[in-house]
């Protein structure tokens, strides 16, 4: 034993001789050779290469025995980016004094790129689809000399009207997102700097490689000069004049395109908020258990979430035998943390044993589909929710208590209500058909087994949407009904309605035939600046081919002549769930307002039979 201990103190003394306590310390950290652990500030190996480097205060990292410095980009209190003198920037985390490599955010790359040059107006810096999900896209930085403001224009291409873009704060440094670009096309922009005093143009080309979608548009009539654009539920962009001007790629499922950000909604996971350049911003996963339904969700003033989905293991008595359901739950989910913050139970509401529209014990991927919920609207007019059911039709009901307000649909079988069929019957609410005069039609009528020229119940609807004035649209699919007396005549179309909420009446203002079926999704929708009538037919069969498409319209409110008509065709033969009218340019915008989109759109009285 005592032999033994004489070796250890003999092969101690002899590493003691060797290497002095500070050289000891390195050899125990990564091995990094230097003359003294005390004489460096940091330590770092990068690949087999092992640095002493020091902090001087001076924005540099001198490397021990070496006179080529390392400019300190930026520096944070867990981080530092350099440049090394071979001009590769490089990522360190802090770990007590050591460095350890990490890897540059995209955010990181396009600052130490726009840092490496003086970039102006007339050079600014440019880059193409910066987070590789936006080909249509692309970020434009430069400063100027004075403080001042920036239009954007885009040229327009074969005929079509230019589009700017304004950017009214006056500033040195600019970052502007570009958006709207042409598919595969050198893109021709001038790009307009204003001070107080004057303005001078700059002259910008832009190319572009292809959307990234197989996917044919094609506009079939346009009789005015307006270039309205229209967004699709998988991130696309279209303008009247044939082109996608917009598209978000490598994003699964739904895509919301709301003023100034992007919400892509996956089923069984959650909400990611992205920029309008593709940069992921936030993700809000969903509570255990509850899956979305990828139909549509709604926003509130305050900018949170109202989703629409199923609770796993959440029941009903469904013609005497309790059966699970799905698709009838709404979460509100807080813009910031994410977090549930209120919950409303439609089956508690309504009464999922009805067999009208549907039969009621119906199941679609293993539960009982009674309601089929497809959207849903805040509305501030009197603080309450309207929401779309394709088996029921449109119901509203108040935000703070989740009591029933009215619903909407051929009056039959509101004889209970609740899961368990205990609660009250709901005759009270439904509402009461009426013409102009406000006299009741026919009780056929009420019950949808008749309609006249001015009126029919919708059936299968979606896109339940506040007009405001008392003015409410829905898309009606027009498909028969499990009841067969209930009249469907599978011509769908968008139609508009006025509702007294006080009498509990409603009236019929607009509707137009088109001819046409499309028994999914679909939505109608109203322009807030012409009150145009935008009516998307999302899923259209052909008889022979089995080709499915989508049909667009844009009517003159009044004459219900189409302006402009549209049809587009997936290559792998799916379909655009809806088609809705979007202004592009609140899409730049760095803080959405959330108030615009919940803001009534009908402010008088405009419309009539």
């Amino acid at each position: 034993m005592k032999k033994h201990l004489l070796i250890i103190c003999i092969i101690i003394l002899t590493l003691l001789e060797l290497y002095p306590i500070s050289r000891l310390v390195l050899i125990y950290s990564d091995n990094i050779q230097t003359k003294n652990a005390q004489e460096c500030t940091y330590h770092l190996r990068l690949g087999n290469i092992p640095f002493c480097l020091n902090d001087n205060n001076d924005g540099f990292l001198t490397p021990k025995n070496n006179t080529q410095k390392w400019e300190i980009l930026q520096e944070t209190p867990k981080n530092i980016i350099a440049l090394q003198p071979d001009g590769t920037a490089v990522k360190l985390k802090k770990a007590n004094n050591h460095l350890i490599p990490d890897r540059l955010t995209i955010d990181e790359q396009i600052e130490i790129e726009y840092q490496k040059a003086d970039y102006t107006p007339a050079m600014p810096y440019i880059i193409l689809n910066p987070y590789g999900k936006t080909p249509l896209s692309a970020l434009l930085r430069f400063r100027t000399d004075k403080p001042s403001r920036v239009q954007l224009t885009i040229k327009g291409m074969n005929s079509a009207p230019d589009l700017s873009f304004d950017y009214p704060s006056y500033s040195i440094e600019h970052t502007i997102p570009v958006i709207g670009l042409y598919p595969k096309y050198n893109n021709k922009l001038i790009l307009k700097i204003s001070t107080k005093n004057i303005s001078k143009e700059y002259p910008l080309t832009i190319q572009t490689d292809i959307a990234g979608r197989d996917i044919f548009y094609f506009p079939l009539q346009k009789k005015d000069t307006e270039n309205h654009f229209y967004s699709s539920y998988d991130g696309l962009i279209y303008d009247e004049y044939g082109f996608i001007r917009y598209a978000l790629n490598n994003i699964p499922e739904m895509i919301y395109i709301f003023n100034g950000e992007i919400i892509a909604e996956v089923r069984q996971k959650g909400l990611t908020r992205l920029s309008i350049l593709g940069k992921e911003l936030q993700y809000y996963p969903y509570p255990p258990n509850f899956s979305s339904f990828t139909h549509g969700i709604g926003r509130m003033p305050n900018g949170n979430f109202l989703v629409i989905g199923t609770q796993k293991g959440t029941q009903a008595n469904i013609e005497g035998t309790p059966q699970e359901t799905h698709r009838d739950i709404i979460l509100e989910l807080d813009y910031h943390s994410g977090k549930e913050v209120n919950r409303w139970d439609i089956g508690e509401i309504l009464n999922p044993d009805r067999s009208v529209i549907v039969r009621s014990a119906q199941k679609d991927y293993g539960a009982i589909d009674w309601l089929h919920m497809n959207s849903v609207q805040y509305d501030p007019s009197d603080n309450s929710i309207v929401l779309s059911g394709r088996h029921v039709g449109m119901v509203k009901f108040d935000y703070n208590t989740g009591h029933l307000k009215w619903v909407f649909g051929p009056k039959q079988g509101y004889n209970k209500s609740g899961r368990e069929g205990k609660g009250p019957a709901l005759w009270d609410k439904v509402l009461t058909a009426v013409d102009k005069a406000g006299n009741p039609l026919s009780e056929a009528i009420q019950k949808g087994i008749e309609s006249s020229p001015n009126f029919q119940w919708p059936t299968t609807t979606h896109d339940a949407t506040v007009l405001g004035n008392g003015y409410f649209s829905i898309f009606n699919n027009d498909a028969h009904a499990y009841d067969k007396k209930i009249i469907a005549n599978q011509d769908s179309r968008g139609m508009i309605f006025k509702i007294d909420e006080t009498n509990k009446t409603i009236h019929q203002v607009w509707s137009q035939s088109t001819g046409l079926f499309s028994g999914l999704g679909s939505n109608i929708d109203v322009l807030s600046d012409t009150n145009d009538i935008v009516v998307y037919l999302s899923e259209i069969i052909h008889d022979d081919s089995r080709l499915k498409y989508g049909h667009l319209y844009r009517y003159d409110h009044q004459t219900k002549q189409p302006l402009f008509e549209a049809v587009l065709h997936r290559h792998d033969n799916g379909w655009h769930y809806r088609l809705e009218p979007i202004d592009i340019k609140t899409l730049i915008l760095s803080t959405p307002d959330f108030n615009q989109l919940t803001h009534p759109i009908i402010q008088s009285d405009f419309l009539s039979d």
